[in-house]
């Protein structure tokens, strides 16, 4: 049995969005740390403040020079085949993959993509893939979560990715947000090593002058379904 919850939350108004980045992970390597300086230019600190081209990184309409971009924790890997290393995000690219792989099992299970705007700017995280790995240990299941302060304001719960399958999550996001938003996934099922996300789609917005921004204060339905198998 299924069972779907819709929450409302609050979103400070910000102005149409202006520009936006696809993070694809193509061309940044096998079992690389996301965020260590030391593996590469290409990886060194990977999606944040896109102002232009880059390996690995898809033009919405337009870019996202205003947004900062963290994926925590850090895999921390030197190489070597999969699962050697530790326990974060790390890009993996092969003939099968071009993925941010989730790798290992960190201490408190969860990966977060961190996102931070600049002052007077917002972000609206729209949508994601969660990549399976055909043909190893196929199948997962996760739950996702969109933090802002701590606090969870749309999600999914109990998501199952069937063998060798693309799945895209919408997120139902419909405004941007004038401060850090983390995207949560937490895998509850499957391989520790098979798991992977792509097609990291997000905008950035103009955020909107006070006092309008209070006059525009929002209430939005997260069409993210909670979802539950009984």
């Amino acid at each position: 049995m299924k069972k779907s919850v819709i929450a409302l939350f609050g979103i400070v108004c910000a102005a149409p969005v202006a520009q936006a980045t696809v993070l694809q992970f193509d061309g940044l390597g096998t079992n690389v740390s996301l965020q260590d300086s030391t593996k590469g230019a290409l990886v060194a600190n990977y999606g944040d403040h896109v102002a232009g081209p880059g390996t690995g990184i898809a033009q919405g309409n337009g870019y996202t020079p205003n947004i900062g971009v963290a994926f925590q924790p850090d895999g921390g890997n030197t190489g070597g085949g999969s699962g050697s290393g530790g326990d974060g995000w790390q890009a993996y690219n092969d003939s099968e993959w071009s993925v941010a792989q989730l790798d290992g099992i960190p201490a408190n299970n969860n990966f977060d993509v961190v996102f931070t705007p600049d002052a007077g700017f917002g972000v609206q995280i729209n949508s994601f893939v969660f990549d399976d790995y055909g043909g190893y240990a196929a199948g997962h299941t996760f739950d996702w979560q969109i933090l802002v302060g701590g606090s969870p304001i749309t999600g999914g719960s109990g998501v199952v990715v069937n063998a060798d399958q693309n799945l895209l999550v919408n997120t139902g996001l419909t405004s941007a947000i004038d401060g850090p938003v983390t995207l949560r996934i937490t895998p509850t099922a499957g391989a520790i090593d098979d798991r992977g996300i792509d097609s990291v789609n997000f905008d950035q917005a103009v955020a909107v002058p006070e006092p309008a921004a209070m006059s525009c204060l929002v209430l939005a339905g997260a069409v993210g379904l909670l979802r539950r198998r009984a």
